[in-house]
């Protein structure tokens, strides 16, 4: 399928992981489109992700997982200790589409998944053998922190994380359009350093032409 990158480059043992801050004009650029469009930066975003990974297969439909929040919607529970995170499959027709149809069609599956994103990914692997998805799209925005932060008795300071899954490519997005955006790739297949910049320059590209062409 268009999503298993296994059955076309061999996996290394070691991950690659690449951090590349978008530049700020970008940046304000999506700024900008989002207000005129009224699409969400995670739209955007999810779109130049597929985009990447059209380049990346040569395919018009690329099969990939997004991460959701599962955390339960009852009162206190920002209190839960726990990992409420979950991934589910998406897959995209991108051929023939302008951005602002993309959009559309990825905010609709959102609407659509709302309800199943507890849902076990690994139950849908095991009853649907067809769905071979090993790339993985998640975008985080941990606005709470700038609330407290405002409140002058917190302070966040830079540091450094570690976090792995077991996905062949995964791509991560930290941040929001007012302290600017980080893209991540957590790369375990054996790509060049060349073919890894491709990757980031097309997810670029796919954010700077739907900027300037919606």
């Amino acid at each position: 399928g268009t999503g298993a990158l296994a059955a076309h480059w061999p996996e290394q043992a070691e991950a690659a992981i690449i951090s590349l801050p978008l530049p700020t004009p970008l940046v304000q650029a999506l700024a900008a489109r989002v207000e005129a469009s009224g699409s969400t930066l995670k739209t955007l975003l999810t779109m130049a992700h597929a985009w990447m990974l059209r380049s990346l297969f040569a395919s018009e439909t690329v099969l990939t997982v997004l991460t959701d929040n599962g955390r339960p919607e009852v009162l206190g529970a920002q209190n839960i200790v726990g990992l409420f995170v979950n991934v589910l499959p998406l897959s995209f027709p991108m051929g023939g589409r302008s951005w602002h149809q993309l959009a559309s069609a990825i905010s609709a599956d959102e609407i659509a998944r709302k309800p199943h994103r507890r849902y076990p990914f690994a139950h849908i692997v095991r009853n649907s053998r067809q769905v071979q998805a090993d790339t993985m799209f998640t975008y985080n925005n941990f606005h709470v922190t700038d609330v407290v932060q405002q409140a002058g008795w917190l302070s966040v300071t830079p540091g450094n994380s570690y976090e792995e899954t077991n996905f062949k490519l995964a791509a991560l997005v930290n941040g929001n359009l007012k302290a600017g955006l980080t893209l991540t790739l957590e790369v375990r297949i054996a790509l060049s350093a060349q073919q890894i910049a491709t990757l980031q320059n097309e997810f670029q590209f796919a954010l700077h032409a739907m900027a300037h062409d919606w």
